[in-house]
């Protein structure tokens, strides 16, 4: 009987345990999930504060400055330290074949790509990556090989040469537009933008 009593005893604190971790958890997530505006940073006080405490101690926060990057814009490239350099073009609007695959609802836009190898060695396009958001929504990329829109290269880029190609996104607001670029595993994203 007295096993029964502290294995209840036991279960019922665990339970109030996690109910009470279970609140902190669903106002923690409320909060962080109230933006503040189309692809803006929160305007809450905390992360302010946190900077503030952070340059006093003297540390820096490895999370901090990614946010504190500059974003390339459309029309600009942006080089990685090894010399591979991509540059995106402005986006322009596009009318689709009529065997284009097009999917999701939007504006359909085009823009021209270029991949710079200044490596010194071969550079693979394969593992090229884009991926595209507007107005807080993701993009359906449009594939369209009637007017060049054929995806990522597959020739190597041989050292001081460059590979030009399109991309195609149907996209919600053409005025608000983040494009995130890796050019292969071994490289971190850039983000390109047009506001």
């Amino acid at each position: 009987m007295k096993t029964k009593i502290m294995g209840t005893l036991a279960v019922s604190s665990l339970a109030l345990v996690l109910v009470a971790c279970g609140a902190q958890t669903s106002g923690a997530e409320s909060a962080a999930t109230n933006a503040a505006g189309t692809n803006a940073p929160s305007t809450t006080a905390a992360p302010a504060a946190a900077a503030e405490t952070e340059e006093a101690s003297g540390t820096e926060s490895a999370s901090a400055s990614p946010a504190e990057e500059q974003m390339p814009q459309f029309g600009e490239s942006y080089t990685w330290e090894d010399g591979i350099t991509i540059k995106i073009g402005q986006p322009k609007a596009y009318k689709p074949s009529q065997s284009a695959a097009v999917s999701g609802d939007g504006d359909p836009i085009a823009f021209n790509v270029t991949i710079v190898n200044g490596t010194g060695e071969r550079f693979d396009p394969a593992m090229f990556n884009a991926t595209m958001q507007s107005s807080n929504v993701e993009a359906d990329q449009i594939f369209d090989s009637a007017k060049k829109l054929e995806g990522t290269p597959s020739t190597t880029i041989l050292p001081k040469r460059e590979s030009s190609f399109q991309l195609g996104f149907t996209v919600a607001d053409k005025k608000d537009l983040v494009l995130e670029v890796t050019p292969s595993f071994e490289h971190e994203s850039v983000v390109f933008t047009n506001f």
